[in-house]
């Protein structure tokens, strides 16, 4: 994990400017990772065994180039974290996912996008064509979905 400076690390006391940078390492990581798992269970057995993620991990993030200080306290804002996983497996355009972080986000709206994104994948998954995915929108596609 790279080593963060606590200047870029929003909701951290200045007073923790002399914390050893492993430590607001692990801190950072710690706050990722509570929102990585479906539940708690998942959180305590994925110590033991593998486990299905919500997304992927600090190390995955931030070759990827994500702003992982700005990401942590979005998710501790309420950032849906599912959601998220989702829109960053389907090929999140990173520089601007952090600009937005950088800007102030505001995370119900951005949630809503994320969950609107989501909807309109699975829909292309079931009507490849536009004029099906018309038709399923107004109830008249037959697919019971």
């Amino acid at each position: 994990m790279t080593t963060q400076n606590t200047t870029h690390m929003v909701g951290i006391d200045e007073s923790l400017t002399d914390v050893p940078g492993w430590a607001l390492e692990a801190a950072l990581e710690s706050r990722i990772e509570a929102h990585r798992y479906m539940d708690e269970t998942d959180r305590v057995l994925a110590r033991y065994e593998d486990v299905d993620t919500l997304f992927p991990s600090i190390e995955v993030l931030e070759l990827l180039g994500v702003n992982v200080a700005k990401l942590a306290d979005a998710l501790d804002n309420g950032l849906d974290a599912r959601l998220f996983g989702l829109v960053i497996d389907d090929g999140l355009k990173i520089d601007e996912f952090n600009q937005t972080l950088e800007a102030g986000i505001n995370i119900p709206s951005f949630n809503e996008g994320m969950e609107h994104l989501v909807d309109q994948q699975r829909l292309m998954a079931i009507h490849s064509d536009p004029v099906e995915r018309t038709m399923h929108c107004h109830g008249e596609c037959g697919c019971n979905e």
